[in-house]
């Protein structure tokens, strides 16, 4: 009986002693990172690569330092008679909004800068299967694209990042 409780006593402590965890580090000659109400900034200095790829389908960055970038829907109202896609996102040259509608709905697409200044006002039609956004003219940055029906109900906001 010693030896079972002997042996599950070893099992256990070998199992909690092989167990580790890995954070991500970097060698730098100054950097730090800092905590807000509403942002996190992070920065170092020294790091001698820094490159980002991009593909038909994917972006690669290499680096310790990566931007935070992700597809955020601001605001979304439900309709369950509307969903919306939204890719790429970050964008180089093109952005694609795709509709799948249950039935004909007319919607206006708004493109927006930071500063508030209308880019883009187009209205259509959901029977469009996909609305093609050319961004090979604008700035590499951050935009907002409202997506809202012709009567003003708003469906949905997307940050939209603009890269190269």
């Amino acid at each position: 009986m010693k030896k079972i409780i002997l042996l599950t006593i070893g099992i256990f402590y070998t199992q909690t002693v092989l167990c580790q965890e890995l954070t991500p580090e970097v060698i730098s000659t100054a950097g730090d990172y800092f905590v807000g109400t509403n942002a996190t900034l992070s920065w170092t200095i020294g790091e001698a690569v820094i490159e980002t790829f991009t593909g038909t389908n994917c972006i690669l960055t290499q680096g310790f330092q990566q931007p935070f970038i992700s597809v955020t829907g601001i605001e979304k109202l439900e309709d369950k008679n509307l969903e919306i896609k939204v890719f790429p996102n970050p964008a180089s040259d093109f952005l694609n909004v795709r509709f799948i509608a249950t039935e004909k709905i007319d919607l206006i697409i708004e493109l927006i800068d930071l500063n508030g200044k209308v880019l883009l006002n187009e209205e259509i039609v959901t029977d469009q299967l996909i609305k093609q956004i050319n961004f090979t003219h604008f700035k590499s940055g951050s935009y907002f694209l409202r997506i809202r029906k012709t009567d003003g109900q708003l469906l949905e906001i997307y940050k939209i990042q603009k890269i190269k």
